[in-house]
């Protein structure tokens, strides 16, 4: 209305959609517009993996985009990874940023050329995704309910309950209860700091973790290196 409804003598139109934080809808949605709707310049709001997602329709509709609220340095730092002609990429990031690096790496295309390897990616994240989008990733994880006799027998009493296997986080939990109860039970006593002293010289061994907690509070404990299967 401010520029008087017209540019160039044509109507200016302005079209609107919910991408609701999804990459393929947002995706989707750009090219809608721009192979029926006569798209000239989209706008991206906030959210990385829409924004990462869109700028590559865009750039291939050779459309403008002006992105207005994400701050991903990932909508150069994926594309500039891939033009290093690196073997491996490595997201340096977790939960949903994670999963939405990946998607928008699916994407542009960047796993036809590269390994993507995450470094701190729980189950979870692999659900999340499916197994289209994460075959034959790589990922680190300190624990997977199928490890050996004593996680699975630890993952089945949990199922019993939950339906579910559990995830890293739920069997870290597990230990770190049952380790500070141990803590407790063996000075005999609930105060904090001389529960912490007992905790910094105990050796943790259990289902999940097998290591100690350093000094600094740090828990140091076995890292493993997983691969997704493929559908």
């Amino acid at each position: 209305a401010d520029f008087g409804g017209k540019v160039l003598g044509k109507p200016i139109e302005v079209l609107s959609a919910d991408h609701l934080n999804k990459a393929d809808i947002a995706a989707t949605k750009a090219r809608e517009w721009a192979d029926q709707r006569g798209l000239d310049m989209l706008i991206g709001g906030v959210n990385s993996a829409t924004a990462l997602a869109t700028n590559k329709v865009m750039a291939e509709k050779k459309r403008v985009y002006i992105n207005i609220g994400a701050g991903s340095a990932r909508l150069t730092f994926l594309l500039q990874a891939q033009g290093s002609k690196a073997q491996i990429l490595g997201l340096a990031n977790a939960g949903d940023d994670t999963v939405n690096a990946i998607k928008a790496a699916k994407e542009f295309g960047v796993t036809k050329t590269m390994k993507l390897v995450g470094l701190l990616m729980v189950i979870n994240d692999i659900h999340a995704l499916g197994l289209n989008n994460a075959e034959g990733l790589m990922m680190t994880d300190s624990w997977y309910w199928d490890k050996d006799d004593a996680s699975r027998q630890f993952a089945n009493r949990f199922f019993l309950k939950m339906k579910k296997m559990p995830s890293t986080h739920q069997a870290a939990a597990y230990s770190a209860t049952t380790t500070y109860l141990k803590a407790v039970a063996a000075i005999k006593t609930d105060d904090s700091t001389k529960v912490m002293a007992e905790l910094k010289k105990m050796k943790i061994d259990d289902f999940y973790n097998k290591g100690y907690i350093r000094a600094d509070g740090r828990n140091i404990h076995d890292m493993y290196l997983y691969q997704v299967k493929s559908p």
